[in-house]
């Protein structure tokens, strides 16, 4: 019992570990490492006293695996090999580690419900305080994101806690499109209200920070969305772009820049690709060496032509992978990411809600009833159900009997006038009694306890996130930032497990 119980205050603190690296990753990258590695030492020790656990595996672990070698060798290449190395182990290994910690140890939709709570809450705190600079500012470093000659009138763009406002936009893409998913799925009416408000917040910070790239990936992903899904998405996705460019004519002028070379920072997009281009050309097989495209790109530089600025990525996650992994490296990764957003849709299926509930929900009830009688009152509830059915189809007909009974009977009186519309037999305080106990029940409805809703939805969105990215990636690096690949990362992790659950 006591090994038992020590077992379990293990795999607790496991999971506070992992929900801490969910909420500090839009936060605190360096904290959220430190849950990281807690979470991963506490999970060894789970292996080590737990000799049964067995390693679970991925859908995705080959690719994974191909990218993470052929990334190590890529170092070789690297004109700094001692740097390359020290970046890759320490930041792939982050990632991979992040995956790891996940796809062990979330075994069932409570812990999956945990860290979507976990996940939100640092997605509201990062809103807030993204808020809170275009409120009351920062400081004035913040016009470095802008051009000023291209747009004088812009002055601010708010970053939050991620330091760029075209990282801090691409997370809140990846997250409206989470939480379009969740909407979706979700039975619930509150649910469905603060799924809805989530979105409204997140796309008002997004609007603050002017990132271009992120709002037209955002903007597709809606549209395809309403396109297989529901046709009012559409609807309302270009009223609300209609709302906030009329709020704020500066976001359309933005948003115009794209097609056009008027903004310096498109110009530059430009001769970044057709650079990277050639530099892909000259190393395909190992390319440039894990994070040295900054070394690689002054040889290639016929833009910049030696301007006292590092260029440290392409701006686009294609062509940047290809350029310092090589094409076979940057293969194993789309294999894994696009894999990935494959199982996140997979996995959203609503036939398999059943097999689900029976499978774990089940399991994370403590009872000690023999396989016997737990299957009876499996059957009890079904045999109820069908009871119940049977007894209202036949009142149903009893109730059909004396309405004709009474019709004929009012037709047939000598006493009575039959009129030519018979009047609504609903009076108006009935329609109120009846609209009054609508709002109540919504006002009692239970939230987030259908766990098979919050997982389907959970999948949608993954593979909706998955989407934005892959759509933003057309413009920006999202992926070279740090907090935001963890994050990645952390999501394929859920939709794989997820996956895995509902098989």
């Amino acid at each position: 019992m006591r090994r038992e119980r020590n077992k379990q205050t293990l795999r607790k603190y496991i999971s506070y570990s992992v929900l801490a690296m969910a909420f500090l990753i839009p936060l605190s990258p360096y904290f959220a490492t430190i849950a990281l590695i807690v979470g991963i030492a506490l999970t060894a020790l789970r292996f080590i006293f737990h000799r049964k656990l067995k390693f679970t595996a991925l859908p995705l672990d080959t690719p994974i695996l191909i990218f993470a070698v052929i990334s190590l060798l890529s170092c070789m290449v690297s004109p700094d090999k001692f740097f390359s190395f020290y970046n890759c182990t320490h930041t792939l290994g982050i990632y991979i580690l992040v995956y790891i910690l996940a796809g062990q140890n979330i075994e069932d939709g409570e812990d999956m419900k945990r860290l979507l709570f976990a996940i939100s809450a640092g997605f509201l705190v990062s809103v807030l305080y993204g808020f809170y600079q275009a409120l009351f500012g920062i400081s004035a470093s913040d016009i470095t994101w802008v051009d000023p000659e291209a747009f004088p009138e812009l002055k601010k763009r708010i970053f939050s806690t991620w330091e760029n406002p075209n990282i801090f936009a691409g997370y809140l893409a990846m997250m409206l499109s989470l939480f379009l998913g969740l909407f979706a799925k979700s039975k619930v009416s509150k649910e469905k209200a603060i799924y809805i408000g989530l979105i409204i917040a997140g796309a008002v910070a997004m609007m603050l920070t002017y990132s271009r790239g992120a709002m037209l990936s955002v903007f597709a992903v809606f549209l395809i969305f309403g396109m297989f899904y529901d046709r009012r998405v559409i609807f309302a996705s270009v009223l609300a772009a209609i709302c906030f460019l009329a709020i704020n004519p500066l976001m359309l002028e933005r948003v115009a820049s794209v097609f056009t070379t008027v903004d310096t920072s498109t110009e530059m997009r430009f001769a970044f690709y057709e650079a990277t281009v050639a530099m892909i050309e000259d190393h395909p097989m190992l390319g440039s060496g894990w994070g040295a495209y900054f070394m690689a790109y002054p040889e290639y530089d016929f833009y910049m032509q030696g301007a006292p600025i590092k260029i440290v990525h392409a701006h686009n996650i294609y062509l940047n992978y290809a350029a310092e992994v090589g094409i076979i490296g940057a293969l194993a990764f789309f294999w894994f990411f696009f894999g990935s957003m494959k199982l996140a849709f997979a996995g959203k299926s609503e036939n398999d809600g059943e097999k689900f509930d029976e499978t774990y929900t089940e399991e994370i009830q403590n009872t000690q009833e023999e396989p016997a009688v737990t299957k009876k009152k499996e059957l009890l509830p079904q045999s109820r159900t069908k009871l119940a059915k049977i007894s209202e189809f036949l009142a149903l007909l009893n109730l059909i009997g004396e309405k004709k009974a009474e019709e004929e009977t009012y037709e047939t009186s000598s006493d009575k006038v039959v009129p030519e519309n018979p009047p609504d037999t609903e009076t108006v305080e009935e329609k109120a009694e009846e609209w009054h106990f609508n709002f109540e029940e919504f006002r009692k409805e239970p939230i987030f306890k259908d766990t098979d809703s919050i997982s389907r939805g959970l999948s949608l969105g993954i593979g909706l996130a998955f989407l934005s990215v892959a759509l933003n990636g057309l413009f920006d690096d999202l992926l070279f930032n740090i907090p935001t690949s963890m994050f990645l990362w952390l999501l394929a992790a859920l939709a794989a497990k997820n996956y895995c659950i509902r098989q």
